[in-house]
């Protein structure tokens, strides 16, 4: 039976309620960045921002005792800063985004501040932030966080994983072979999204909502920094490599190896990333 107050809510143009004319049963709802492969949308969200606008109205639907405005800003902005929408030390206003997103500006205000505390924006007077820089040390504890949750993620997955999962990893590492030797310009793109899924795929296995939850998160963080544009062809295959070893493990269903290969192959990561750091970034040089 649809509520009374159905008809009093009123929806903008863009697909927000106006949170102050919304009763308090009815909120947006938008997809958890958590749980959701939002990859497959990154040059969307780099190409304009009226795209990315656009797939946030779509998912958005009322439904009772959902997720606030501020919520979906908040899933919105950190989205973009995940992707690299923004510039280490760029200033976010309140009043552009209130603007561009078609909201008032206390669910932005209230959305900046969660990023703040996150660790992705810094407090700037004037309502506004500042986009986060990354220390030495924010990326050290991302990746030891990362080594210990998917270690164990993997270990547990062994016991739930079935052999059709193990085949279709397998077949997502021979995707990644495939897009280096196809020489396209945009294969690191393609190496990155099915290496995200890849990844995804033992965490959906390991049989536990909040480490799942949790990982899950942490796999974001790499694509901020620089992921596989920061890698050389020969270390792609040198991760092509390890993915077979975790692979090994899994099919032998056995914990330590599964555990004992993810940590070498993030560990691995953790390593070229310190090394890129080092020296001065230079482009790959696109192949084709």
């Amino acid at each position: 039976m649809k509520p009374s107050c159905a008809g009093s809510c009123r929806r903008t143009r863009r697909g927000f309620i106006d949170r102050a004319t919304v009763p308090a049963t009815f909120h947006l709802v938008c997809d958890d960045l958590y749980t959701i492969g939002w990859h497959s949308n990154l040059s969307g969200i780099r190409s304009g921002r009226i795209g990315s606008v656009e797939r946030l109205r779509q998912r958005a639907v009322r439904v009772e005792g959902g997720m606030s405005v501020s919520d979906d800003v908040h899933t919105e902005l950190r989205r973009r800063l995940i992707a690299g929408h923004f510039t280490p030390g760029e200033k976010l206003r309140e009043e552009h985004i209130a603007a561009e997103l078609d909201v008032s500006r206390t669910p932005v205000r209230a959305a900046l501040q969660r990023l703040i505390t996150e660790g992705l924006l810094e407090a700037a007077p004037k309502r506004g932030a500042v986009v986060s820089q990354w220390t030495d040390n924010d990326i050290e504890e991302i990746f030891e966080l990362r080594i210990l949750a998917e270690g164990l993620a993997a270990a547990w997955a062994t016991r739930n994983m079935s052999d059709a999962d193990i085949t279709r990893m397998e077949e997502m590492n021979r995707d990644i072979a495939r897009a280096v030797a196809s020489g396209a310009r945009n294969f690191r793109d393609i190496v990155q999204s099915v290496n995200h899924e890849f990844h995804m795929q033992i965490y959906q296995a390991c049989g536990s909502a909040r480490l799942r939850n949790f990982g899950t998160s942490l796999l974001e963080y790499p694509k901020l920094l620089g992921g596989f544009y920061i890698y050389s062809d020969n270390e792609i295959q040198e991760s092509i490599q390890q993915h077979e070893d975790i692979l090994h493990a899994l099919r032998a269903r056995n914990e330590r190896w599964a555990r004992s290969s993810v940590t070498s192959h993030l560990s691995a990561a953790f390593e070229r990333l310190k090394r890129s750091r080092r020296k001065p970034q230079v482009s790959p040089t696109p192949k084709g």
